[in-house]
């Protein structure tokens, strides 16, 4: 119903300043309606003498003033659907007194075509609208005849057909503008809304990027500075408890291994400066080796190092593999006591796994102390890239660790949970 969008927007959440066209046309119609029904109660007075009979003046006036102010009310009328057939019911019989009393078969027209109007309107072209149609028709052929004669009804026919025709197309058209500015609204409340929402989106992302980096830098931090400043600590404890029982030579040994341990620990905080520096790893076989001499150069174990050649993987993959590789390392020299280590590079069943396996004493993977945080580090970085982690341990039987990713979750790392 094209008055009740329209004037739904002045009343309900819409405001009027968003949308003044749609609020002012109505208005503007009734206006227009005002002034025709105004200007032929004027002529009806001035050309009729009978009209200004007292009594029929006032009746006819108080007629023209009710038909008005129904044209004005409509606005409240139409956002009660119960009411708008009592309005057209009522409109139409004071239109039709009016019309009988204003001595002019002019009236007729100036009355019913605008009823007409509002009835399609209100109702569209559908069995309302049409039923209101013919209902206003009907009265106004009856107020055609009472002053032409029923010989005339032909007459009324070529005259009122191609008004109602203009009339009908007119509003249709009119009601079909009024849909799309209402449609153009709310798909502009739809764009505001979406945009609103991905600005939250974007600060969220933003906090979970934030959170997730902070994350990587204490992983980086632990893997380094933390583990080569445990080692430092433990020897130390060991300097100061030699030196106290005046074995000076021990002490001097462990001071010697102490001095070894802070340059490796300083070299290993510099290589993780470099690579967050880095944008990417551009081969995986060579960074894990690198990471195993290393290693083999620290603490004379040797690794004994079963590649495959998987294809080309992101830089996240690549990265959590080394990372990985290089803190099972870290744990093996400073826990372990082994003497060989085997690594595994395999692909197998859309998938590429990762084993590290020791021959040292072993320890209980059910039961890891707190404070231990490099296997805490694997298992995010893992997870990260859809991976699986295990741990395979008893005492006195070595360690095996195991990480297995998915194939194709490479692909698709960057949809990971943060």
């Amino acid at each position: 119903m094209v008055f009740t969008r329209y004037w739904r927007y002045n009343l309900g959440d819409m405001k009027e300043t968003s949308v003044p066209n749609l609020n002012r046309d109505p208005r503007l119609l009734v206006l227009f309606l005002t002034i025709i029904v105004l200007g032929m109660y004027a002529v009806s007075i001035v050309t009729i003498p009978e009209v200004r009979q007292p009594l029929r003046l006032v009746t006819f006036t108080l007629l023209i003033v009710v038909h008005l102010a129904l044209h004005w009310m409509l606005e409240k009328i139409s956002l009660h659907p119960k009411w708008i057939p009592w309005y057209i019911v009522v409109q139409g019989l004071v239109s039709l007194a009016a019309t009988l009393l204003s001595g002019t078969v002019g009236m007729v027209y100036a009355l019913y075509m605008g009823l007409i109007g509002e009835g399609i309107g209100l109702l569209g072209l559908k069995r309302g609208g049409l039923m209101a149609l013919v209902y206003y028709l009907l009265l106004s052929l009856i107020g055609f005849i009472y002053y032409t004669g029923i010989t005339s009804a032909g007459w009324w026919a070529i005259g009122t057909l191609p008004i109602v025709i203009f009339v009908a197309t007119y509003v249709t058209l009119y009601m079909r503008q009024v849909e799309a500015r209402e449609r153009a609204q709310i798909l502009a409340s739809e764009l505001e809304t979406a945009n609103r929402q991905l600005t939250e989106y974007a600060a969220q992302v933003e906090d979970l990027t934030i959170a997730n980096e902070r994350q990587r830098m204490a992983r980086e931090l632990h893997d380094t500075l933390s583990q080569g400043l445990a080692g430092l600590i433990l020897q130390l404890e060991a300097v100061d408890a030699h030196l106290a029982s005046q074995r000076h030579d021990k002490a001097q040994s462990i001071i010697g291994n102490a001095m070894e341990q802070a340059r490796l620990t300083l070299a290993n905080a510099r290589r993780v400066i470099d690579d967050l520096r880095q944008t990417s790893l551009d081969d995986l076989d060579s960074a894990l080796r690198l990471e195993m001499d290393r290693f083999t150069e620290a603490t004379g174990i040797p690794i004994r190092f079963h590649p495959d050649h998987p294809p080309p993987l992101p830089d996240p993959v690549k990265e959590t593999l080394v990372r990985a590789l290089a803190e099972s390392l870290t744990n093996i020299a400073h826990h372990a006591r082994a003497q060989n280590v085997d690594v595994n590079l395999r692909m197998k069943d859309k998938s590429l796994s990762l084993t590290i396996q020791d021959d040292g004493v072993g320890f209980d993977a059910s039961s890891i102390p707190a404070g231990h945080y490099g296997i805490l580090g694997i298992k995010e970085r893992v997870r990260l890239v859809n991976g699986q982690f295990e741990i395979q341990s008893e005492n006195g039987k070595g360690t095996l660790l195991k990480i297995t990713i998915p194939f194709l979750a490479g692909r698709s790392v960057d949809k990971a949970p943060l």
